[in-house]
């Protein structure tokens, strides 16, 4: 998964407060109305975060937006109408509840947080990530993933995924910094609930996943020993291991007992064990060590490295 831009705090210039239309397919970015902060953007992945000002706000999108929108309000939703189908929704929607907006599906939305300021997320997934898993996980026709509408539900699972995936992207010192490796996964797993709670076709039983061969798992091994300083990400491990995304997840897993992105982070710990007593490192900080294993900084790297081996990297140091 690459990453296209990561950035707390640009703001986007969506379209005025009050109601709008669009006639055509439009980004989800560009439709919602009011204050817009996009955390973040990847393949076939972008979260927003939208700082409402209170009061009513509505729009309508004739052709549908372009990928699939989650939507989670962690605050209550004091009036919500919405139009799908050529039927009308009107309710009160709770703290915590979830919407889902299907990819180029037209829909008519109006709402109010009753004046008061409020927040809320969103999950945009390109309809290819969908269809992807769709074809690789339950054998589905790719042309033929779609998904229902979703209306002020609960799934804690999704939920789950949602809040995940914007606290890693969204750079927040309580994030995490787990990389494409770490979005790709969750992204993953985000989409695979979603088809299983709402994709028009069910999908079917798979198999139990064998291992990865010998030969495989060298190629992978080696790959992520070569690029341990760099964002490796999921596609490129699917790649060395010329399998699809989702079936190299597992049969790694079932390899190794650890998901990619564990055995990423735990090769890391064991390269700045070694790094640490490099005599080419003695004389420097920890910060160039967490660096060139491939940490986005000396804390990132310190959260990590005690949680595997109960002491922080500059006691490991002194000690050893």
């Amino acid at each position: 998964m690459t990453k296209q831009s990561l950035d707390d705090n640009p703001r986007l210039e969506g379209a005025d407060q009050g109601h709008q239309t669009y006639g055509e397919p439009t980004r989800p970015d560009e439709a919602l109305p009011a204050s817009i902060l996009k955390v973040g953007t990847w393949d076939n992945v972008t979260l927003i975060r939208r700082r409402h000002p209170g009061g009513e706000e509505s729009v309508s999108i004739t052709e549908g937006a372009t990928d699939h929108v989650l939507l989670w309000n962690p605050d209550p939703v004091a009036f919500d109408r919405q139009r799908r189908d050529g039927r009308d929704q009107e309710a009160t929607a709770p703290a915590g509840t979830l919407n889902l907006l299907p990819a180029h599906e037209a829909f008519d939305w109006t709402w109010s947080y009753d004046g008061r300021p409020a927040t809320s997320y969103h999950v945009c997934l390109g309809p290819d990530l969908l269809s992807r898993l769709g074809a690789e996980v339950g054998g589905l026709n790719p042309d033929r993933v779609h998904l229902r509408h979703g209306i002020n539900f609960r799934n804690p699972a999704i939920q789950q995924c949602l809040q995940m995936m914007h606290r890693e992207l969204s750079g927040n010192a309580s994030g995490g910094r787990g990389g494409a490796l770490y979005i790709s996964s969750l992204a993953q797993v985000l989409g695979l609930n979603l088809l299983r709670a709402f994709g028009v076709e069910d999908l079917k039983a798979s198999s139990r996943p064998g291992q990865l061969s010998r030969h495989e798992f060298g190629r992978v091994r080696e790959y992520i020993e070569d690029n341990l300083a760099d964002d490796v990400s999921l596609e490129d491990l699917s790649e060395v291991a010329c399998l699809s995304t989702f079936h190299f997840t597992r049969k790694f897993k079932r390899t190794t007992g650890l998901t990619p992105h564990c055995y990423l982070v735990k090769r890391r710990v064991e390269r700045a064990k070694q790094l640490l007593h490099d005599k080419a490192f003695a004389d420097r900080g920890i910060a160039p060590i967490a660096l060139a294993c491939g940490f986005s900084d000396q804390s990132h790297m310190s959260r990590h490295f005690k949680r595997l081996t109960g002491v922080t990297p500059f006691v490991f140091r002194q000690d050893h």
